[in-house]
C-alpha cells in the first residue's frame, strides 16, 4: 500500500492528537524531532528528500512516507526484482486509495485513522498497511484491532469503490486460478492490463485506485535510489532494522 510503513504501528511516527492520550505533534518542529529520533545524523538528508511542502505541511504524511519507502516499499521492490532474476513470474502492485471514515476518530475505515496519523475525513491516495484486504474480499466492514477498543466499523463502498473491489477480486482470482492476474479479463474485459514485473526489462507496477489500475514504471525509483545512496548498500539490509523494531515493540508490550 502507498503508506505501508512501520512507524505508525510501532509508535515512532508523530501523531495528530485526535485520539487520547496521543500528543498533537504537528508542523515543522515535530517533524524535525521525529526525523532526528529515527535517522539521527541523516535526518537533514531525509528532510531534504521529503520536505513538508510535498505533503501539504503534514508531519505525519511526510514522516510515514519516508518510513514506508525506507523500511517496506524499497526493500520489497528489491525482493521482487530478486525473484524475477531467479526466474519467478512476478506481478507488482501498489494499492493507493483512502476511504474516508464515517465514524469518529478512534475507529475508521483505514488503519491510519486509529493509529492517529491521518484525519478520518481525509480524501487522498493514503492507504495504510492492509487497506486493500477488504477490497480483495468485498467486505464493507473494518475490524478495528489497533486502538485498544476493538470494534467493527461499517465502511460501505461507493459505486467507484465497489468497481475497484470487483477489479481487485478478479485479478486475485485470475492469479490463483491460472497463475496470471489478467486471465478472464484484462484489457478489453473491463480491467487494465497488468504487465508482468520486469517484462521487457521494464519494472512496471500496477497502481490500484478508484480510477482503475494505472501501469507505472520505476515506481518509487527516486526514493529507492535515495535510500540506497544514503545507506551505501542495498535497501534489502533495512529489513534488519524492521526486525529489531518489531522485537523492541514486543518487549515493550510484554513489559
Amino acid at each position: 500500500t502507498s503508506k505501508d510503513g512501520t512507524a505508525a504501528f510501532y509508535g515512532t511516527a508523530p501523531t495528530l492528537g485526535n485520539i487520547a492520550p496521543d500528543p498533537a505533534q504537528l508542523g515543522d518542529a515535530a517533524y524535525e524531532t521525529a526525523l532526528k529520533g529515527a535517522w539521527g545524523a541523516a535526518a537533514r538528508a531525509v528532510r531534504a528528500h521529503y520536505p513538508l511542502s510535498r505533503f501539504g505541511g503534514s508531519a505525519q504524511a511526510a514522516f510515514v512516507q519516508a518510513d514506508a519507502d525506507a523500511y517496506v516499499l524499497c526493500p520489497q521492490t528489491e525482493a521482487a526484482r530478486m525473484a524475477v532474476a531467479a526466474g519467478v513470474a512476478v506481478w507488482h502492485y501498489e494499492f493507493s486509495h483512502f476511504m474516508p471514515s464515517p465514524t469518529a476518530p478512534g475507529g475508521g475505515c483505514d488503519n491510519g485513522v486509529e493509529l492517529d496519523v491521518v484525519e478520518a475525513g481525509a480524501s487522498a491516495t493514503w492507504a495504510t498497511h492492509g487497506a486493500e484486504v477488504r477490497y480483495v474480499f468485498g467486505s464493507e466492514q473494518n475490524h478495528d484491532t489497533l486502538s485498544g477498543r476493538p470494534r467493527i466499523a461499517d465502511c460501505p463502498f461507493s459505486p467507484a469503490e465497489r468497481r475497484l473491489s470487483d477489479e481487485i477480486g478478479a485479478y486475485w482470482a485470475g492469479l490463483a486460478r491460472e497463475g496470471d492476474p489478467n486471465s478472464g479479463g484484462g484489457a478489453g474485459g473491463g480491467r487494465a492490463w497488468w504487465p508482468a514485473y520486469g517484462a521487457g526489462a521494464n519494472w512496471t507496477s500496477l497502481v490500484l485506485g478508484v480510477g482503475g489500475g494505472v501501469a507505472r514504471a520505476q515506481l518509487h525509483g527516486s526514493a529507492c535510489n535515495f535510500w540506497t545512496q544514503l545507506g551505501g548498500e542495498s535497501t534489502w539490509s533495512t529489513w534488519s532494522a524492521v526486525i529489531n523494531r518489531t522485537s523492541r515493540a514486543r518487549e515493550l508490550r510484554s513489559a
